[in-house]
This record gives structure tokens, sequence and C-alpha cells, in this order.
């Protein structure tokens, strides 16, 4: 494989790479939300979070944002 062809593909690999470590915080505090609130495990509160983004079709860290500033404002109004 020439370098040229290579280059872009690896730039294109760590921007994705790079996108996903910016979105897992948000992801587990949506997580940690719905363990404390539907009692329920990391695992289940995952699935949970990737049921409501096939749903809603979002990606899961859009779905996860949702749901962490719903939390942070209902925290705020009490």
């Amino acid at each position: 494989m020439k370098a040229s062809t290579r280059e872009p593909r690896i730039s294109s690999r760590s921007a994705r790479l790079e996108a996903l470590l910016a979105s897992l915080p948000v992801i587990e505090q949506a997580k940690g939300v719905l363990m404390a609130g539907q009692g329920c495990d990391a695992d289940q509160a995952f699935d949970l979070l990737c049921r409501a983004a096939q749903r809603s079709n979002l990606p899961v860290r859009e779905v996860a944002e949702q749901i962490v500033t719903k939390a942070q404002r209902r925290r705020a109004s009490t």
C-alpha cells in the first residue's frame, strides 16, 4: 500500500477515535443517570441508551447528551 493512500485512512481512523474518546464521558454520565433512575446496572443502562438511540435515529452520544442535560435541569429546579 502506498503511503499516500495510507495517510487519509489513518487520519480518518484517528479522527473517529478522537470523537469516540470525546463522547465517552457524556455516555458514562448518561449511564449513571439511567442506573440511578431505573435501578439497573451499567450494561443494562448502556442497552437502554442504545435502544433509545435506535428508536430516535440519533447517535448514542446525542441521546446521552439529552439525558444528561435533562437530568441537570431537573436537579437545578429542585
